[in-house]
């Protein structure tokens, strides 16, 4: 059971106590820490994922933190338990331990939910320091498992447009409007990337057609610098937020917005 995970006891509160009580009874039960674990975050898991560390977050989290070591000291192979605390450096911003731990849950089962909970956080830890090039392959081992996850897609395209392999962010796009034709971003990353390789592809001018672009006013020149920078600060943007504890319809209404945000301001740079 993931921190993501929708379970339904009614108090997890109740549940706590419960698997407390297991854990006192057989201290060398590691599933009894892991559970114990499981209830705590859960307990307090939307506000972790919501980024909302209040006082019952900042005790309970490190009494699950406690309980799922203790569940890995006891048996070292326990992936699960590995997974979950992956996850929960993720949300507390503990990108690299999150890394270590979640890297463990990689041995699970390929194709198992949670060998991708394990493969994802891994991925998105690494989106969240910037670090392109290593979220893109963990992203493209998630692929040969799950080519039709309609998140990993768009992360995956915006790693590729992050790091100007524009042929790929347009392949993944296209995958994207292929595979969930409502998703709220993909058609318009899609004709962004498309514009950016017409643009770049435009750019590819001979010597002759260069001096000409040596004369371009220095304030058009500028206009294209400022809209080169809009679109990068874009990129770098949606990417946070792919990457980010924001609950999936936040996610999307945040990108919207930034999308709305670059689309005001690049008229009004063209209006100029």
């Amino acid at each position: 059971m993931g921190v993501d995970e929708v379970a339904n006891p009614k108090d997890w509160n109740k549940e706590i106590e419960r698997y407390r009580k297991e854990t006192e009874k057989d201290p060398k039960d590691a599933d009894a820490w892991y559970n114990t674990g499981v209830a705590l975050i859960q307990s307090v898991g939307a506000k972790i994922q919501g980024g909302d560390l209040d006082a019952e977050c900042k005790e309970k989290v490190p009494k699950a933190e406690s309980a799922l070591k203790r569940a890995i000291e006891l048996f070292p192979q326990h992936g699960r338990a590995h997974v979950l605390l992956g996850q929960l450096y993720r949300y507390i911003k503990r990108y690299d331990e999150s890394i270590k731990y979640a890297k463990v849950g990689l041995e699970l089962p390929p194709g198992s939910q949670d060998w991708f909970a394990a493969a994802e956080t891994v991925a998105s830890c690494y989106m969240l320091k910037e670090d392109m090039p290593h979220s893109i392959e963990y992203l493209e081992i998630i692929k040969e498992q799950f080519p039709d996850d309609p998140m990993t897609i768009f992360k995956r395209a915006c790693c590729y447009w992050q790091v100007e392999k524009l042929d790929e962010a347009e392949e993944e796009f296209a995958h994207l409007v292929e595979v969930n034709p409502s998703h709220p971003n993909a058609q318009s990353c899609l004709d962004q990337v498309r514009q950016k390789k017409a643009d770049k592809a435009g750019g590819a001018v001979s010597k002759k057609e260069d001096k000409k672009a040596d004369a371009t006013p220095k304030k058009v020149q500028d206009a294209q610098a400022k809209g080169q920078a809009l679109g990068k600060k874009l990129s770098e943007d949606i990417q946070k937020v792919m990457a980010s504890n924001m609950a999936p319809e936040k996610k999307s209404a945040e990108v919207t917005r930034l999308q709305k945000e670059f689309n005001d301001d690049l008229q009004k740079l063209m209006n100029g």
